[in-house]
């Protein structure tokens, strides 16, 4: 299987088509690692649409946190996702997933920050 080194390095060359590839054959080890590097990409109109995919139609939780933490780590730029974020937010039972109204919050700030540390 891949590695996570694997997924950035298509993220950084730009191969939007194999990574749509991998994400759609990929199971609950793989997609987590795709994710996450999708949230270093520079191109970030090109991985919006598989992240927000994930946010509403997620494999699992622990996908779902991954995508939401992707879309933190492209800040600012990712801004246009905020209304995906606002409305699992106010869906979402925090009592019963801490740890996804954690990442949401946690995201929700990241995008309205120009900062991308």
């Amino acid at each position: 299987m891949p590695d996570l080194e694997h997924y950035k390095k298509l993220v950084e060359k730009k191969h939007w088509k194999k990574l749509q590839a991998a994400y759609e054959k990929s199971n609950e080890e793989s997609r987590p690692l795709i994710l996450e590097a999708l949230g270093s990409a520079t191109a970030v109109d090109e991985v919006l649409n598989i992240l927000i995919n994930e946010i509403n139609f997620p494999l699992n939780e622990q996908t779902q946190i991954a995508a939401i933490n992707a879309l933190g780590a492209l800040g600012s730029q990712a801004a246009r996702a905020k209304e995906h974020l606002t409305h699992q937010m106010n869906q979402l039972d925090e009592a019963a997933h801490p740890e996804l109204a954690k990442a949401l919050r946690a995201a929700m700030t990241k995008l309205k920050s120009n900062d991308f540390d």
